[in-house]
């Protein structure tokens, strides 16, 4: 359920009725794709200069309710009008219900936003008054009024059974699809709208650089103590500046005048370091699996499976290896996303790569190994570093995030469980948005899919937007029905998104990340969630079934 503002704290002068309310709404399980204005003020009222709607909520396939709400302990009514507590009003909740559905109707007018396949309808909630104490009267219908047994029930029924009666009693025309969900959101956004105008994205995008290129300075503080040790493992949860280390690390090597070989998992990353180390050439960085291909000295065949890539690709490497570390004599071994690298075969493969082995060279292996193990357990990853590499210190891990913010940090803790937590954050920026959206089914991908890019686009350049899931295929197919500009994530093009899977992603960064989760299986849900989740500097949003979330949200539980 879509609640504005999403805090009671933006309205503490509220009722204790709209408390009640507030927090029965944001708490319901049921109603996920309805929309709900609180206490929105109407400056274009029919008969007031100013006033406010306590409640419209946007139920689709039914209409739009307008609620008034009155929390009173007593109230009264006869020819002097109501007396509702202490209070006078000549007005009455029901009409002032009534002026403040027909001022938005108006209002919607005004701007030319169409309105004709929503029914708008109005009620009052008396939160504390039982029904029996409220008479009937020409002036409202009983199914107007809320009482305070109603809130006994479960409020998403409540509501939405009181409205779909009073739209029954309407004489309108009935349209082939009543209160479609587009035309909600297009309803709510003029009531309410949602604008990020106040900074350009070019200042945005400096502003958040200028940050982290802070933040990460002071990280570089870790370099005194592993620039000490001969062989170090420097665990630390994503976001925490290990890849920073890491290239400040083989930086120190080259002004040594030490070969290193700099070794991550993806290729796309290795791509992006190699932009960053360009001005030093004793540094070789290149990923896994693009090395051993070019030792091994064959192509990657039209089936290679897992089994390739884990067995025959080193096995075939490992004929050239000796031969290799003749011709390559590395000093010093830098590994980027060690989780992932953490295999037997792999670290037999890299110790023969060595001249000197695993054994005599210096070694600086950097990884998130309770979080990301996406292609191998972490804990059995780091088990194998353990035994493969004599004389190994594994460093206490970095828990401070230097890439998000706090609001998106905490926000992933919270759902996936995290242990260990984020103990601190070094950005300052918290302006940051996480948008869940959490569907009925898949059909519903598309048009939400596409009206986020639309405010996402309009509040970051567009090629610093990405759009990721474990199912690239099913991805591209989305993004085509739903007539979405982008380009795949190895060629970025200006002015256009950029599409992936979250797996090509890992170890790499955009302002604003979207993440679709389809309903098909996904082995390592909540890893690749995490991956995704921490690659966004800015704004994150993830479009899930309700279905898939409850399954994210139990594997997290299931640690």
């Amino acid at each position: 359920m879509e609640i504005t503002p999403t805090s009671f704290s933006e309205h503490p002068n509220a009722s204790p009725g709209e408390r009640k309310i507030f927090k029965k709404l944001r708490d319901s399980e049921k109603g996920r794709d309805w929309i709900v204005l609180h206490s929105l003020d109407l400056l274009s009222h029919v008969t007031k200069t100013q006033s406010e709607a306590d409640f419209v909520v946007f139920i689709p396939g039914v209409g739009a309710l307008v609620l008034e709400v009155k929390s009173a302990k007593s109230i009264s009514h006869g020819p002097a009008g109501w007396k509702i507590g202490n209070k006078v009003e000549q007005r009455g909740p029901f009409k002032q219900a009534n002026e403040a559905m027909r001022s938005i109707m108006e209002y919607l007018d005004e701007v030319g936003v169409g309105y004709q396949d929503v029914p708008f309808v109005y009620a009052v909630w008396f939160t504390d008054i039982t029904r029996s104490g409220i008479h009937a009267s020409i002036a409202w219908q009983d199914e107007q009024i809320l009482s305070s047994e109603d809130l006994a029930g479960d409020i998403v029924d409540v509501l939405s059974n009181a409205t779909k009666r009073l739209v029954a009693g309407l004489k309108m025309y009935k349209p082939l699809q009543l209160a479609p969900q587009s035309k909600l959101k297009q309803i709510s956004q003029a009531l309410l709208p949602r604008f990020t105008a106040y900074q350009s994205p070019i200042a945005r995008q400096k502003e958040v650089k200028d940050f982290l290129d802070s933040a990460l300075q002071e990280q570089l503080e870790m370099m005194k103590l592993v620039g000490s040790l001969k062989a170090v493992l420097l665990p630390g949860m994503a976001g925490t500046g290990k890849t920073h280390i890491a290239l400040q690390a083989a930086r120190q090597a080259h002004e040594r005048g030490e070969q290193t070989l700099f070794l991550c998992y993806n290729n796309m990353l290795a791509q992006h370091l190699r932009g960053l180390m360009v001005n030093f050439p004793s540094v070789r960085i290149v990923s896994l699996h693009a090395l051993l291909l070019e030792i091994a000295d064959i192509s990657v065949p039209s089936d290679a499976n897992q089994d390739f890539w884990e067995h025959t690709l080193v096995s075939e490497a490992l004929k050239n290896a000796v031969q290799f570390a003749e011709e390559n004599p590395f000093d010093t071994l830098v590994i980027d996303e060690a989780q992932d690298i953490g295999t037997t075969d792999y670290l037999v493969l890299i110790d023969a790569l060595l001249k000197h082995g695993l054994a005599g060279a210096k070694v600086l292996a950097c990884g998130d190994f309770e979080n990301q193990g996406v292609y191998l357990s972490g804990k059995e990853s780091l088990a194998n570093y353990v035994s493969a590499i004599p004389g190994l210190q594994v460093l206490s891990p970095l828990l401070t995030n230097c890439r998000n913010t706090q609001t998106l940090g905490d926000y992933l803790v919270a759902l996936l469980r995290m242990n260990p937590e984020y103990d601190a954050y070094r950005r300052e920026d918290s302006d940051s948005k996480v948008n869940s959206q959490i569907v009925s089914s898949e059909a519903k991908f598309g048009s939400v899919l596409s009206n986020e890019i639309y405010e996402l686009t309009h509040k970051f350049s567009p090629e610093h937007v990405v759009l990721l899931s474990a199912q690239k295929q099913l991805l591209i197919a989305l993004a085509e029905r739903s007539k979405i500009d982008y380009t795949e994530l190895r060629n970025p093009r200006p002015g256009r998104i950029r599409l992936g899977s979250i797996q090509e992603f890992k170890g790499l960064e955009a302002m604003a990340v979207v993440i679709v989760e389809f309903d098909s299986p996904n082995p390592s849900l909540t890893e690749t969630f995490y991956v995704g989740g921490t690659r966004a500097l800015h704004d994150f949003t993830y479009i899930i079934t309700e279905t898939k979330h409850d399954a994210l949200v139990q594997g997290a539980q299931n640690g």
